[in-house]
């Protein structure tokens, strides 16, 4: 008497393909019945392929179904067995086989949908926040995510990063890119606390305690500070400068007259400029805070923009109330690479970088003078902590008119001091 169930051996299953030959450009398939439903299903192709699987069919309710369980490679002959064994067990119990996988798979994509990832959380939070960050600051989120946190953590549910994950990212490159590490650890750790307010994850921040785990920053990355002239010596710069007269050395005098960054002589508009109330004003999109900075210009600032103008549109300039000539007044003021003004000092012999020559500002008006130190801190455009008083009165002022008189001041110092004025033994900064 014929087997029911079970038929087919172990080396029949591994050999069987269908008994016809395939047509030139098709292929042919036939079962074979293991028993109680289960099917071997052989499929030949034109070139003599063979590939094998496994389906399973029932009928519930009236209705015929075939049901696949995977490739014999995948499946083998126990196995296809065991799972044939727990289908027919459904169907006694009334349950469809076929329509309660497909339900099963449903529910695990839309479980997975819901699965919020890092680089979602990531991505929702430059969204909210970007609009207030000025471009070169969006960049530099954007980059250093995508380019260190994304590939370690991105794809990972937000719900599921743990402390030695935040590590891994920021372990390989802490002791070659300090400060670029300790930029991306403060941003996965700010983007980790949003998704904790979106209650995408529960639980202390992984990224808060990375820190104590590392090295000490100052250990293995030492602040260099930028390379700066001393104050006392910038009168000798400025009239070496003002030798030179090229546009990179009249920029460079305009950066250090308004104690600016490079960045922002680099960027400087004809339109940002008003020579008839002697300011320039910079909007928020170009600076470093990403708020608007009020620049107020010495007699010896505006002799910088002078030259750029035509003949006729110099009318504009100290001893006159008229603005330079509209055709003059578009488009950048200082039409110079990027590294013009470093390659200047470097001429000249200045051993400083372009940045460093802020700091002979802040350091001769702390000593030398009796201006507040909002008033010094607000000329170099940085962010400053007014007390309650303070604030009660000044609410958004930036200081503008003790500000003008500051600059007038350092303008007077760096055009009329030299080394042999102040009678002061300097070594030479020349080559």
């Amino acid at each position: 008497m014929a087997r029911l169930i079970d038929r087919l051996s172990p080396r029949f299953v591994q050999t069987a393909k269908p008994r016809r030959k395939p047509s030139p450009r098709g292929k042919v398939t036939e079962r074979f019945l293991d028993g109680a439903g289960l099917y071997l299903v052989a499929t030949l192709s034109s070139d003599g392929l063979v590939n094998r699987s496994w389906e399973f069919a029932y009928e519930l309710r009236g209705r015929r179904r075939w049901m696949g369980l995977g490739p014999l490679y995948d499946v083998p002959l126990q196995v296809a067995r065991q799972v044939a064994s727990g289908l027919r067990a459904q169907l006694r119990e009334g349950i469809d086989p076929l329509d309660a996988r497909n339900e099963r798979l449903r529910r695990l994509e839309s479980e997975q949908a819901s699965v919020v990832t890092f680089k979602t959380d990531a991505d929702a939070y430059i969204a909210l926040h970007g609009p207030t960050w000025s471009p070169k600051h969006l960049q530099q989120w954007e980059s250093t995510l995508a380019r260190y946190a994304f590939p370690k953590i991105g794809d990972m549910p937000v719900a599921e990063i743990k402390q030695a994950d935040v590590f891994n990212i920021v372990r390989p490159h802490w002791t070659k890119r300090t400060a670029t590490m300790l930029r991306v650890l403060n941003r996965v750790e700010r983007v980790l606390d949003f998704a904790a307010t979106q209650e995408h994850r529960n639980g202390d921040n992984p990224a808060a305690h990375v820190l104590t785990a590392l090295p000490k920053a100052s250990k293995v990355a030492p602040v260099k500070n930028f390379k700066a002239v001393g104050y006392q010596q910038i009168g000798d710069v400025m009239a070496r400068l003002m030798e030179f007269d090229t546009v990179a050395a009249r920029a460079l005098r305009l950066l250090l007259l308004t104690a600016t960054r490079s960045s922002e002589i680099l960027k400087c508009d004809w339109g940002e400029v008003d020579i008839a109330k002697r300011l320039w004003t910079i909007p928020a999109a170009k600076m470093k805070a990403n708020r608007q900075h009020r620049i107020p210009l010495s007699e010896a600032a505006i002799a910088c923009f002078a030259q750029p103008f035509p003949a006729e549109a110099r009318r504009g300039y100290p001893g006159t109330t008229k603005q330079p000539a509209a055709e003059a007044t578009q488009g950048r003021v200082f039409k110079i690479d990027p590294h013009a003004m470093r390659r200047t000092l470097k001429r000249l012999g200045v051993n400083a970088t372009v940045h460093g020559m802020r700091a002979a500002f802040k350091s001769w008006a702390t000593d030398q003078t009796s201006f507040s130190r909002n008033a010094i801190e607000l000329s170099l455009a940085h962010a400053v902590a007014l007390d309650q008083t303070e604030d009660a009165y000044l609410r958004d002022a930036d200081l503008l008119e003790r500000r003008r008189a500051l600059m007038e001041q350092w303008a007077r110092f760096c055009c009329e001091s030299t080394p042999a004025a102040e009678g002061a033994k300097v070594v030479s900064i020349y080559r």
